[in-house]
């Protein structure tokens, strides 16, 4: 979730959200938890709801977040879609999508913003992968437990540069020792 603020993003209200009720892949059923979670802490909170809500997506992904909305009471809650293919932006209450200028500003507007959820929401799925991949890589190697892990992927920035490294690099990662490093070279060399 990014939000934008005077038409320019502000990243300290970025948010990411892990999926934990839906199965699968369903989108519909993941808008309809993350819309759920996100308002209704707001709700709760007492927290400023924001002047417009925009779904990447058609209309079935509109109709599940308004879904959302309305159970919490947000029934005048504007919240529009926005669908890459042909660039239709979807409102509720009307069957057919709205087609905007190519060159219309409010178009750019909310291709910026669907753009920059995608490049979010990427750059956090690619980070994750490379976790999950330097893990799996370093698991296992005697002595090398969470924190030395976390150490070495912090210094060295990568299971590659780590598998690059010479044994008097590895010793300048913090909580190295000649046994570990070459317990590291070792594993990763073979």
């Amino acid at each position: 979730m990014v939000i934008f603020v005077n038409a320019k993003p502000y990243k300290n209200g970025y948010r990411r959200f892990k999926i934990k009720e839906v199965q699968g892949v369903d989108d519909y059923a993941m808008i309809k938890e993350i819309v759920r979670r996100r308002y209704a802490s707001l709700v709760e909170e007492k927290m400023p709801l924001p002047d417009l809500i925009i779904i990447d997506g058609g209309k079935g992904h509109l109709s599940s977040a308004k879904e959302e909305l309305d159970k919490l009471g947000l029934k005048d809650m504007p919240v529009m879609a926005i669908a890459k293919e042909f660039e239709h932006v979807f409102v509720p209450q009307r069957e057919t999508p709205i087609k905007l200028p190519p060159n219309s500003m409010a178009l750019y507007l909310i291709q910026r913003i669907r753009d920059e959820a995608h490049r979010f929401a990427i750059d956090y799925h690619t980070r994750l992968r490379s976790r999950l991949t330097s893990a799996s890589m370093l698991d296992g190697i005697k002595g090398i437990g969470p924190k030395k892990k976390t150490a070495l992927i912090k210094h060295f920035g990568s299971v590659d540069a780590i598998k690059s490294a010479r044994k008097s690099e590895l010793l300048q990662a913090k909580g190295m020792t000649q046994k570990l490093a070459d317990e590291v070279k070792r594993a990763l060399d073979s």
